[in-house]
């Protein structure tokens, strides 16, 4: 399995999410985990619209919802 196939995978569970409920996403994918959290919490903080994070850490679901 490579990086492609997961991405495309999360974005159709995501899009089909997102379509039931009339909302809009982004979907960033890079090799490096850390970077592109970081990456990822900045571009939803930076975000004028209500955002939630979920992240698997440590085999953990961590969630995080940004105003």
């Amino acid at each position: 399995m490579t990086l492609s196939d997961i991405k495309r995978t999360v974005e159709r569970y995501v899009a089909a999410m997102a379509d039931e409920k009339d909302l809009y996403y982004a979907l960033c994918c890079v090799s490096y985990y850390d970077v592109s959290l970081a990456r990822l919490r900045d571009y939803i903080i930076d975000n004028p619209y209500s955002s939630l994070l979920a992240t698997l850490e440590m085999n953990a679901t961590n969630t995080e919802s940004y105003p």
